[in-house]
């Protein structure tokens, strides 16, 4: 008995300095990596540029699952609303990384962890490596994967099964099903002379079960857990003054009963060595970033077949986790004084997508030289002039066109071409030779798309400075061509350089309208320039362009020499490289000189695992670029295992884009306002990563190029009614979750129109705040769609004045949020102030919309009460008002249009 005890004593002790020995070497490792690494100070003022109109701070949330399952439901459920709205009155929105469940199926134990430490990695780049980052801490290392069952096969079942798939593990693991002394199933597999137990509350991965890759790109320490590792990443080897650390006292933890005493306490001897000194570790380096709480156990609560422990007493945990956040949140990001305007973030925009775009730019040297040539005032003498000298839009007289005056240069191209690509590069060379550039790039941002957006844009820039539009300004084209037409004329006076690069014409709004391109002046007076970009594919645009004489240049083909060095440039930042047969195989191709073609085949062969088979995947994908598109298209679709690849193509092709945050929710569970779990997304995401781009502060997800929109459309949206099921999707989800007013008030209407809802959009126009920050004349030119078409003439006896009773028309808010006007005096329609004048009338409702009333008794328009006329028709004194039209409903024919806006009856 004695020598059993000593043996077993011998053995433990031995178990204890093995362990003590391994945990001292992965904190040896740890510092020398921490030497490499510039610490962040306490007091750093550091924050990132504002990208736009709101900001992001996303809160990644570090701790083992089971035995932290109750301050995590604090977390979740009362300290991140409450932060979130603190943040959202500061223009920053709180994104909480809770990776606690939807851990997609058939993923194995590398994706998942990549998936987690992905998303840490984001929380870095949107901090300048201070990631807001919170850990608590136990008695306990768990991993999230044990909570997944994942083993070196892949395969695992969800924690709290009991029914586990033997057959799916590999016999030659040598792995028996054992049963520990709680009852609790789990797996003991031998492997050399050496054996663990993965069992259901506790694993360190393993070197095999990480991948190369991984281990290399987070420097991983091997025996050592996943939490460990966070720890290292989110804060520990950087110093981040963003961490917080919550270490929970262990005294209430021996109250819980035996039967659960596993789930917070590791009995594991690496376990406890490792959690001691970590704990030590931290203490001494973020002194004044740990904070240590109390809780209370109050027994056990059954839910979906599980008991789980319940902790209470969280209050003064929820006040800490409040106070730290909200003072770095605070520091981070100080409040700001100013306001960004729209023009002001797309500046932005343009200017950051002219950095990004002008990352990998190869070949067309000699074309941008000679577009810096006619910048500089020389003019191509081998361009070819061509023009139609039909003039039908762009009128020479309203410009007042002089003979030397100078002609534009049109340049033009198939899709993928490169064409934003050239010009790109262009202006910065030209902004690094100091000439004076306006630059707009169309497809960057919902609102690049914007003819007016765009027009302001470039007159405040060739004026100097901020234009105040007037409100009553109805046609904005007119008035922004008025004040360029006055400053060419100045600048012909004063000959001061300046160069307009305008590219992606035929992705304007109104690209397909009558006045596509009417503000774009015939000729340039002085030393004034501009450099006009537009899809050969789109004939519209380019007969408008060629409507007056123009040098008119078609993009070359890249040289043979840059399209090799291409496709070197691009697989080398990922290691790969083909041999001369498989590069000789590709540039035989037809569109191999075609760049948007080689990036995609490019991307392609990365992702491609079997090298041995390489050669025929090269000859089996497309030689177009549609066909290729469709091919990468259809590929995302198939191989998407969380099933909501194809309503993300969907989202993004109807939206043109849309923010992050709003993808996750669009796409989750908009009745129940459950946003898709992150993990799901960021699977979603990973795979869309080489064809998008996010734009702005609030992530803006689109397309790196045009025509994704095109062939997604084609594939999956060829029918209308599945638009419109799409359509109506976005907007219950804009109008019942969404809280970006920004995003709102962009994108309700057209959505609307799209999916054929008026009523909703009436709805929307006359309840929501969003809607009434809309200018009067957009108002008015949205309820449109939702306006009756029939006639509405007094002169017929059918025709019925639209009428307010007494109380309605000394109210407010009938037609607007607005508490002014009052609904007397405000535009039945738009809920515009109506000011008397020729423009101004009366409203009427056509046979239709009128049945029910008669020439001596009528009904309000709002609430419907019976008005009593008198007997000319009208409103008998102190009964109520005829409504108004203003001058925007009533313009034109409009006057006699049926007032009535709504559902279609």
């Amino acid at each position: 008995m004695y020598r059993r005890y000593r043996t077993a004593e011998s053995q433990h002790k031995r178990e204890k300095e093995k362990a003590e020995a391994i945990v001292n070497a992965c904190w040896e490792h740890v510092e020398k990596q921490c030497q490499n690494i510039k610490p962040h100070p306490v007091d750093s003022d550091k924050s990132p540029e504002n990208n736009g109109a709101w900001r992001i701070v996303r809160v990644f949330v570090s701790s083992t699952f089971t035995d932290f399952f109750c301050e995590r439901e604090i977390l979740v459920k009362k300290v991140f609303p409450e932060l979130r709205e603190w943040c959202e009155e500061r223009k920053i929105h709180l994104i909480d990384c809770d990776l606690r469940w939807g851990v997609p199926k058939d993923s194995n134990s590398s994706e998942t962890i990549r998936c987690c430490m992905e998303e840490l990695d984001r929380c870095h780049t949107e901090t300048n490596g201070c990631p807001f980052f919170i850990n608590l801490l136990g008695e306990s290392l768990q991993d999230y994967l044990e909570q997944a069952k994942v083993f070196p096969s892949g395969k695992y079942k969800h924690a709290g099964t009991t029914k586990m798939n033997v057959e799916n593990l590999n016999s030659k693991s040598q792995t028996k099903l054992i049963q520990n002394k709680t009852g609790n199933k789990c797996f003991h597999r031998r492997k050399g002379n050496s054996s663990f137990l993965v069992s259901k509350y506790g694993w360190i991965p393993e070197d095999q079960d990480l991948g190369s890759d991984l281990k290399v790109d987070y420097s991983w320490v091997l025996n050592s857990s996943i939490t460990f590792m966070e720890i290292l990443h989110g804060a520990y080897r950087s110093g981040n003054p963003n961490a917080l650390f919550l270490l929970r006292n262990s005294e209430p933890i021996k109250e819980i009963p035996e039967d659960f005493q596993d789930r917070f306490v590791d009995k594991e001897v690496l376990k406890m060595c490792h959690l001691k000194e970590l704990k030590k570790k931290i203490k001494l380096k973020f002194s004044n970033q740990l904070f240590e709480y109390d809780c209370k156990y109050s027994g056990l609560s059954e839910k979906a077949g599980r008991k789980r422990v319940i902790l209470e007493c969280l209050d003064t945990f929820a006040e800490k986790v409040l106070t730290f956040f909200k003072a770095r949140i605070s520091e981070f990001y100080p409040e700001e004084k100013g306001k960004d305007t729209e023009v002001d973030i797309e500046n932005l925009e343009q200017s950051n997508f002219l950095e990004r775009k002008t990352h990998l730019v190869i070949g067309q040297e000699e074309l941008i030289d000679m577009f810096l040539a006619y910048a500089k005032g020389i003019d191509p003498a081998d361009l070819k002039i061509e023009g139609e000298k039909s003039a039908f839009v762009r009128d020479p007289e309203f410009w007042q066109n002089e003979e030397d005056n100078n002609l534009l240069l049109c340049l033009t191209g198939a899709a993928g071409q490169g064409k934003t690509s050239v010009l790109a590069k262009f202006v910065k060379k030209a902004l690094q030779e100091g000439l004076n550039v306006f630059y707009h790039f169309v497809g960057i941002s919902e609102t690049s798309q914007q003819t007016d957006n765009l027009l302001r844009r470039m007159t405040e820039f060739i004026k100097g400075e901020k234009i105040d539009v007037p409100k009553d300004t109805y046609d904005l084209k007119n008035f922004y061509m008025k004040i360029m037409r006055e400053e060419f004329e100045k600048l012909r006076q004063n000959k001061n350089q300046m160069l307009l690069v305008l590219d992606g014409m035929d992705e304007l709004s109104n690209r397909d309208s009558y006045e596509q391109l009417k503000w774009l002046p015939p000729r340039l007076p002085g030393s004034v320039r501009a450099v006009v970009a537009t899809s050969s594919a789109h004939l519209p645009t380019l007969h408008r362009a060629k409507e007056h004489a123009c040098f008119f240049l078609e993009i070359p083909s890249i040289k043979l020499s840059d399209a090799k060095e291409i496709l070197s440039q691009y697989l080398m930042l990922y290691n790969k490289k083909l041999d001369k047969a498989q590069m000789e195989l590709i540039l035989s191709k037809p569109n191999s000189l075609n760049p948007l073609w080689l990036t995609l085949l490019a991307e392609q062969l990365r992702t491609f695992g079997d090298f041995r088979t390489l050669d025929q995947h090269i000859k089996t994908l497309s030689d177009s670029v549609n066909g290729l598109l469709e091919f990468i298209l259809k590929d995302l679709v198939v191989n998407d295992d969380t099933g909501q690849m194809e309503k993300a193509l969907c989202i993004l092709v109807l939206t043109n884009g849309l923010p992050e945050i709003e993808m996750q929710q669009i796409l989750g569970d908009i009745d129940e306002q459950e946003p898709l779990p992150d993990l799901y997304w960021s699977k979603i995401r990973r795979a869309l990563k080489p064809f998008i781009y996010f734009a702005g502060a609030i992530r803006d997800i689109r397309f790196i190029h045009g025509a994704f929109y095109e062939n997604a459309e084609m594939l999956y949206l060829k029918e209308k009614k599945t638009q419109i099921m799409y359509h109506t999707i976005i907007v219950d989800y804009l109008m019942n979750w969404c809280k970006n007013e920004t995003v709102k008030r962009t994108r309700v209407p057209y959505h609307c129109q799209r999916a054929g809802l008026p009523d909703k959009l009436v709805d929307f126009m006359r309840h929501s705040e969003s809607a009434s920050a809309l200018p009067d004349f957009m108002r008015s030119q949205f309820l449109k769609f939702a306006r009756c078409i029939q006639i509405a003439d007094p002169v017929l006896q059918v025709t019925m004045p639209v009428i307010l009773c007494r109380g309605c028309s000394c109210s407010y808010r009938g037609f607007t949020t607005k508490h002014f006007p009052l609904n007397k005096d405000a535009c039945v329609i738009c809920g515009t102030h109506v000011v008397k004048g020729r423009f101004s009338g009366d409203a009427y409702l056509c046979i239709r919309h009128s049945f029910g009333q008669s020439k001596l008794m009528g009904k309000c328009c709002l609430c419907e009460i019976p008005v009593r006329k008198d007997e000319n028709g009208k409103v008998a004194d102190f009964m109520g008002s005829q409504g108004k039209l203003c001058n925007f409903c009533s313009f034109g024919v409009d006057s006699k249009r049926c007032s009535y806006v709504g559902k279609r009856i």
